[in-house]
């Protein structure tokens, strides 16, 4: 999180942050799969961007981080504190935990699973992506 010093940019900060989320989950979530009828149907439903949001959002406030800018110093969650956000929840949040579980504990689990230990606040950061999965 971005530091911020009045609470309306720290509202922005940490809602500026779930949207990159949500394209971030988009991404990984959201490949074309199968409907009811034998269709094929790409990308999330509004119910299942609507339970991501919400999970998001509890997922932040469990470990603390609210838009109160002195609560963007706690330590961030991760992936896998996500997952087990939308296992517990109502709605398609299990179905959706289901999809996300190769990146917790599956084949991708050391990419997102846990805190990164780059310090992003360097002059330059390089990321070599050449021998990386296709898929991700």
């Amino acid at each position: 999180m971005p530091r911020v010093i009045d609470t309306d940019e720290a509202d922005d900060a940490l809602r500026a942050n779930l949207v990159t989320l949500h394209g971030l989950l988009r991404q990984m979530l959201g490949g074309a799969g199968v409907g009811a009828g034998g269709q094929v149907v790409a990308g999330l439903s509004p119910a299942e961007e609507a339970d991501i949001d919400q999970a998001l959002i509890d997922t932040y406030a469990r470990v603390g981080i609210t838009s109160d800018p002195l609560t963007h110093n706690s330590t961030p969650p991760t992936i896998s504190d996500l997952y087990d956000t939308l296992l517990h929840m109502g709605g398609t949040g299990p179905s959706l935990a289901q999809r996300l579980r190769k990146f917790t504990s599956g084949t991708f689990a050391g990419i997102f699973s846990q805190q990164s230990n780059i310090d992003i606040n360097n002059n330059m950061v390089v990321f070599n992506i050449r021998d990386l999965e296709d898929e991700l």
